[in-house]
């Protein structure tokens, strides 16, 4: 996959030949966006042009609203997983006010076709760029673009979209914001020194920096923590996510406990990333430390269960 960064212009053509142009923020990168490029494949494949896409580093709504929404994953996470998923090239875009303001004709010109070469368009099934959202199919396709949309993508009853799985993550419907992603939800932090409460309860556990994105709901989960540096990968554990109330509530902490290794396994410093399988419970107080214990045994049996 190629990676070009910044708005392309006529004497910086770097996707030679005709192209099939998608656009978003593909945050999430979920079912419905696997849909939308596998449209923008097929088309590609039939017009023997390449397949691109055009993102923006962050999200529009920021510059829009003036409030943008919590985002599912970073801009490295989502470039990953578009050039996994086999696009031909891939744009990032700084969404400022120049690009806000352009219009669908600017937007045509200079970038669809003076930048990229662009012989047709596939959209999302709300997408809409430009000043005033003018930019849709029918604009475009006035302006001489071979331009559809794909129908709204739904997902065993639910209709898939990143609001949606921000919805259910934060309602602490794991199930269903991991059914419409298509994969575990998941988040990376640094593994940081904490205050060793886990240990003295019998139960070491890695205090993870919690990073600027959409956090589930508050509880205890079955999870899969992997830290490469250490070859510790995709081991079943059991996390608390929340303000530790037992404790007079700090945070929010995530902390995970990785079952079947040794205490003494130095994680510190490193980035763990933390797949979330299934969420056993709520996060709740207990009135002393043995009664907390033997919830987390309780909670670990629960883990163990869903990972055999």
């Amino acid at each position: 996959m190629l990676l070009v960064e910044g708005l392309p212009r006529a004497d910086t053509r770097t996707v030679e030949g005709a192209t099939v142009v998608t656009i978003g923020v593909f945050d999430g990168m979920h079912r419905g966006h696997m849909a939308l490029l596998t449209r923008l494949q097929a088309v590609a494949s039939n017009q023997s042009a390449r397949a691109v896409v055009l993102t923006f580093r962050g999200h529009p709504d920021a510059l829009v609203s003036g409030m943008a929404p919590a985002p599912l994953m970073t801009i490295e996470e989502r470039l990953a997983r578009l050039a996994a998923a086999g696009v031909d090239a891939t744009y990032v875009l700084d969404f400022d006010r120049s690009l806000m303001e352009m219009t669908a004709a600017e937007f045509h010109r200079s970038v669809l076709v003076e930048g990229l070469g662009c012989v047709a368009l596939v959209f999302g099934y709300d997408a809409a760029i430009c000043r005033r959202r003018e930019g849709t199919v029918e604009r475009f396709r006035e302006l001489g673009v071979a331009a559809e949309r794909i129908d709204r993508f739904v997902h065993r009853g639910h209709a898939v979209s990143a609001s949606a799985i921000r919805e259910a993550l934060t309602r602490g419907e794991l199930e269903v914001a991991n059914e419409m992603l298509g994969y575990a939800y998941s988040l990376t932090g640094i593994v940081e020194h904490g205050d060793a409460r886990g240990r003295q309860l019998g139960f070491a556990t890695a205090n993870v920096r919690i990073p600027p994105l959409c956090v589930p709901a508050d509880g205890v989960y079955a999870v899969r923590a992997t830290v490469r540096s250490r070859a510790l990968t995709s081991a079943p554990a059991v996390a608390n996510l929340g303000t530790r109330p037992t404790f007079a509530g700090q945070g929010p902490r995530l902390e995970v406990h990785v079952l079947d290794q040794s205490p003494d396994l130095d994680l510190y410093a490193e980035p763990m990333t933390v797949d979330f399988v299934a969420r056993i419970r709520g996060e709740r107080r207990f009135s002393n430390e043995a009664q907390l214990a033997d919830q987390i045994a309780s909670d670990i049996a629960s883990a163990r269960a869903l990972f055999c």
